[in-house]
Protein backbone atom coordinates (compact mmCIF):
# COMPACT_ATOMS: atom_id res chain seq x y z
CA UNK A 1 0.00 0.00 0.00
CA UNK A 2 1.53 3.34 -0.97
CA UNK A 3 2.30 5.59 2.00
CA UNK A 4 0.42 8.33 0.16
CA UNK A 5 -2.74 6.56 1.34
CA UNK A 6 -1.79 6.61 5.03
CA UNK A 7 -3.87 9.03 7.07
CA UNK A 8 -4.58 9.62 10.74
CA UNK A 9 -7.95 7.94 10.21
CA UNK A 10 -6.31 4.82 8.75
CA UNK A 11 -3.86 4.64 11.65
CA UNK A 12 -6.75 4.95 14.13
CA UNK A 13 -8.61 2.14 12.34
CA UNK A 14 -5.55 -0.12 12.43
CA UNK A 15 -5.00 0.61 16.14
CA UNK A 16 -8.60 -0.47 16.83
CA UNK A 17 -7.68 -3.91 15.48
CA UNK A 18 -5.26 -4.38 18.42
CA UNK A 19 -3.96 -5.40 20.76
CA UNK A 20 -1.39 -6.98 18.52
CA UNK A 21 0.71 -9.95 19.52
CA UNK A 22 0.64 -13.71 19.24
CA UNK A 23 -2.44 -14.73 17.24
CA UNK A 24 -3.08 -11.16 16.06
CA UNK A 25 0.12 -9.91 14.42
CA UNK A 26 0.66 -6.25 13.63
CA UNK A 27 -0.03 -5.42 9.98
CA UNK A 28 3.05 -4.89 7.83
CA UNK A 29 3.06 -2.60 4.82
CA UNK A 30 5.71 -2.02 2.19
CA UNK A 31 6.30 0.37 -0.66
CA UNK A 32 8.78 0.33 -3.50
CA UNK A 33 10.76 3.29 -4.80
CA UNK A 34 11.01 5.31 -1.60
CA UNK A 35 13.79 7.88 -1.68
CA UNK A 36 15.78 8.85 1.41
CA UNK A 37 15.79 12.66 1.55
CA UNK A 38 17.79 13.00 4.77
CA UNK A 39 19.07 10.95 7.67
CA UNK A 40 20.39 11.85 11.10
CA UNK A 41 21.46 10.08 14.26
CA UNK A 42 21.17 11.34 17.80
CA UNK A 43 24.31 12.07 19.86
CA UNK A 44 24.47 8.51 21.23
CA UNK A 45 24.05 7.06 17.75
CA UNK A 46 21.20 4.75 18.80
CA UNK A 47 18.31 6.62 17.14
CA UNK A 48 18.24 6.97 13.39
CA UNK A 49 15.67 9.28 11.82
CA UNK A 50 15.04 9.11 8.09
CA UNK A 51 13.00 11.49 5.99
CA UNK A 52 11.69 9.47 3.05
CA UNK A 53 9.75 10.60 0.02
CA UNK A 54 7.27 8.43 -1.81
CA UNK A 55 6.63 8.73 -5.51
CA UNK A 56 3.36 10.07 -6.86
CA UNK A 57 0.77 7.28 -6.97
CA UNK A 58 -2.39 7.54 -9.09
CA UNK A 59 -4.23 10.64 -7.87
CA UNK A 60 -2.11 10.96 -4.70
CA UNK A 61 0.80 13.44 -4.70
CA UNK A 62 4.33 12.73 -3.50
CA UNK A 63 4.55 12.50 0.27
CA UNK A 64 7.35 12.87 2.80
CA UNK A 65 7.34 10.99 6.10
CA UNK A 66 9.76 10.54 8.97
CA UNK A 67 10.78 7.09 10.15
CA UNK A 68 12.67 6.59 13.40
CA UNK A 69 14.60 3.44 14.25
CA UNK A 70 16.02 2.54 17.63
CA UNK A 71 19.22 0.57 17.10
CA UNK A 72 20.33 -0.41 20.63
CA UNK A 73 17.32 -2.23 22.06
CA UNK A 74 19.34 -5.33 22.96
CA UNK A 75 22.10 -3.30 24.63
CA UNK A 76 19.56 -1.38 26.71
CA UNK A 77 17.74 -4.58 27.67
CA UNK A 78 21.05 -6.16 28.72
CA UNK A 79 21.98 -3.10 30.78
CA UNK A 80 18.61 -3.26 32.55
CA UNK A 81 18.93 -7.01 33.24
CA UNK A 82 16.32 -8.30 30.80
CA UNK A 83 18.80 -9.93 28.42
CA UNK A 84 21.99 -11.86 29.18
CA UNK A 85 23.87 -10.97 25.99
CA UNK A 86 23.49 -8.52 23.14
CA UNK A 87 24.55 -9.38 19.60
CA UNK A 88 22.74 -6.71 17.57
CA UNK A 89 20.31 -9.28 16.19
CA UNK A 90 16.61 -8.94 17.09
CA UNK A 91 15.73 -12.61 17.46
CA UNK A 92 13.29 -14.53 19.62
CA UNK A 93 15.39 -13.98 22.77
CA UNK A 94 15.35 -10.22 22.30
CA UNK A 95 11.63 -10.28 21.54
CA UNK A 96 10.98 -12.23 24.77
CA UNK A 97 13.11 -9.73 26.70
CA UNK A 98 11.13 -6.85 25.17
CA UNK A 99 7.86 -8.52 26.21
CA UNK A 100 9.16 -8.98 29.75
CA UNK A 101 10.31 -5.35 29.89
CA UNK A 102 6.94 -4.16 28.56
CA UNK A 103 5.00 -6.21 31.14
CA UNK A 104 7.18 -4.92 33.98
CA UNK A 105 6.65 -1.34 32.83
CA UNK A 106 2.90 -1.44 32.25
CA UNK A 107 3.17 -1.36 28.46
CA UNK A 108 1.34 -3.44 25.88
CA UNK A 109 3.49 -6.60 25.68
CA UNK A 110 3.69 -7.03 21.91
CA UNK A 111 7.45 -7.67 21.73
CA UNK A 112 8.04 -4.69 19.43
CA UNK A 113 10.11 -1.63 20.28
CA UNK A 114 7.59 1.07 19.43
CA UNK A 115 7.52 4.66 20.65
CA UNK A 116 6.35 3.91 24.23
CA UNK A 117 8.82 1.05 24.71
CA UNK A 118 11.66 3.03 23.18
CA UNK A 119 10.92 5.99 25.47
CA UNK A 120 10.95 3.74 28.56
CA UNK A 121 14.15 1.99 27.47
CA UNK A 122 15.96 5.26 26.83
CA UNK A 123 14.89 6.60 30.24
CA UNK A 124 16.59 3.58 31.83
CA UNK A 125 13.65 2.58 34.04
Amino acid sequence: MPINYVSRELIDEIERLGPFGQGNPSPVFAQKNLRIVSRKKNAKGNLLTLLVKSPKHNDKPEREIYATMFTDADEMLKKLGYLSSADGYFGSGTEAAVRSFQKQNGLSADGKVGRATMTKLVSGN
